[in-house]
């Protein structure tokens, strides 16, 4: 049982409202919000705690003629979503995570459906909610209307769908509510650094500053994301073993788990180690960190980033993740397998690596010209030279 007080709406007579919470007894969730018939906070007090006593007694027993008995009253999705973010999104998620949830709250979901009880949203609803992000999901600079793309409306549904289920899952509605289905989107081609541009953003890197070099290294050697590599520490790095324990990531100051919470452990290139060792330092716990021993945040990254891309002659975006499309990029070109790939990058999913394994320079030209190189019977062996059915097994494979 639960209830709290708040100075009734914007009233100054010092009446008070309040705000009951509960589960009944057969765990559905009942929410009840009514001025108090005392001005007194003790007062009020008192009166709460009976009501509460009285709505869970009117559920016990048997409904005998003319008794009211509470009906379950269903929150809103503005009502609902700060519950929401406030035990379960903050609890489960990284704060990236938590705030990427809130931004979509804020700006597509409360707006547009924030006033809909949750079992209140329809198949129509979501329809709706999908056309108009389509065509009017963000402002461009000029202030004109602009639709958002397939993957970010996708997470704008997965969002919802996740309130709904948590919703279902409390017992505040009785089941998910309507199916929602994600759109179908096409994945970009993967961009990655060819070989002599990454040597010539290595060289160029090691101009600028040797932390740019390590960045880099760090990337395009070993995979890590941005907020791997700025969370760093120097007793995740075992130079006597020559590997690196990737545990914890950085965002806008937080330090938490890595993406998909999947620790992982990279071997160090010979070029990494090396260039790990030159620069090992007493400033701080960071391995990467200012001059006075603060931590190197992500605009200090994108501030040593683009002039030594300048200087090779690539984009000057001062982004880091090219680099681990990359390092990805140039395992798989080297024929590693697809499951190495994964560990190693601390992916969730098979089919993310997947979309690296045929993308590198070269790779249908050299499939082809395989064909050429592989007589049929090599290709085939004996099972192709007596053929399907003068094998023995008497089966048609």
């Amino acid at each position: 049982m639960s209830y709290t007080m708040r100075p009734y709406r914007s009233r100054k007579d010092g009446s008070l409202e309040v705000d009951i919470q509960l589960t009944m007894p057969d765990g559905k969730y009942y929410r009840e919000r009514k001025k108090s018939p005392v001005k007194s906070e003790s007062g009020t007090k008192r009166w709460a705690e009976a009501r509460q006593r009285q709505i869970l007694e009117l559920a016990l027993r048997p409904k005998q003629s003319g008794e009211e008995v509470p009906k379950k009253k269903v929150p809103t999705l503005r009502e609902f979503s700060e519950r929401f973010m406030t035990k379960y999104a903050r609890v489960e998620n990284r704060p990236s995570e938590v705030a990427a949830k809130q931004s979509i709250l804020d700006t597509h979901l409360l707006p547009r459906l924030g006033r809909k009880r949750l079992d209140e949203i329809s198949d129509e609803d979501i329809a709706e909610l999908k056309a108009d992000l389509k065509t009017r999901g963000r402002k461009t600079r000029d202030g004109e209307e602009k639709g958002l793309s397939e993957k970010t409306i996708n997470n704008v549904l997965t969002v919802l769908h996740r309130i709904l289920r948590i919703g279902a899952e409390w017992k505040v509605i009785d089941r998910v509510g309507p199916r929602i289905r994600l759109l179908k989107t096409s994945q970009p081609p993967v961009r990655f650094y060819e070989e002599e541009d990454l040597d010539a953003l290595v060289r160029t890197a090691g101009e600028v500053d040797e932390r740019a070099r390590l960045i880099v290294l760090l990337g395009a050697d070993a995979g890590l994301r941005l907020g791997e590599l700025t969370a760093l520490e120097w007793p995740d790095v075992d130079l006597r073993r020559e590997r690196i324990n990737v545990e914890h990531a950085e965002w806008r100051g937080q330090v938490g788990t890595t993406k998909g919470r999947r620790f992982r452990t990279v071997p160090l290139t010979r070029r990494l180690a090396d260039a790990i060792k030159a620069h090992r330092h007493l400033r701080g716990e960071r391995v990467l960190c200012e001059d006075d021993g603060s931590p190197l945040g992500r605009n200090a990254v994108k501030r040593l980033m683009v002039p030594a891309q300048r200087r090779a002659n690539l984009r000057a975006t001062g982004a880091v993740h090219l680099l681990r499309h990359t390092f990805c990029t140039r395992l798989a070109a080297r024929g590693v397998p697809a499951r190495t790939i994964m560990e190693l990058a601390g992916h969730r999913s098979l089919a993310t690596t997947l979309r690296y394994m045929h993308v590198f320079k070269g790779a249908p030209e050299a499939a082809i010209k395989s064909l050429e190189q592989i007589g049929p019977l090599q290709a085939s062996g004996e099972m192709l030279e007596k053929g399907p059915h003068e094998s023995g097994s008497g089966r048609n494979h």
